[in-house]
Parts: C-alpha cells; sequence; structure tokens
C-alpha cells in the first residue's frame, strides 16, 4: 500500500470542502488556505486514486472555525 492509499481511506467518510470554498469561508485566499495545510491548521483530503488533495476536510474546518471564534487561533492565523 501506499501511504497515499492509507491518507484515501481516512478522508472516504468525511465530508470535503474544496480550497475555494473554504478560502470562501475563511474571508482569505486560496493561497492562504494552502497555508494553513502547511502549517497543520487543517487536514487536506484526497480522493481515491489521485496524488493530489482536492480540499480539506470538513471536521478540520470547523475545528479551526471554532478555535477562531473562541479566540484561541489569532497566534496562529494571524489575526492578532
Amino acid at each position: 500500500k501506499r501511504k497515499n492509499d492509507e491518507i484515501c481511506e481516512n478522508t472516504m467518510n468525511e465530508t470535503i470542502t474544496l480550497y475555494k470554498d473554504t478560502a470562501r469561508e475563511l474571508k482569505s485566499g486560496v493561497r492562504a488556505v494552502y497555508g494553513y495545510c502547511r502549517k497543520g491548521l487543517l487536514d487536506r483530503a484526497y480522493l481515491p486514486g489521485f496524488k493530489r488533495a482536492r480540499g480539506v476536510t470538513r471536521q478540520s474546518l470547523n475545528r479551526l472555525l471554532e478555535r477562531i471564534a473562541s479566540g484561541d487561533a489569532g497566534k496562529v492565523v494571524g489575526d492578532a
């Protein structure tokens, strides 16, 4: 098994939010969403058989939105 296949199995049962929809919801750009993924704030969502991520998991997006709403993510996201 390839590493990507294991990642796909983990994200198959989760809802995928596209990068541009995530950016719209966070009121930022798509490049910022890529940066949040690199920093580990969002989890990339891969489709089976693909090497590139199609978006982010809805669960990770909700987790980040909760951190932003609680005022916890200011230092991490750059709002403070």
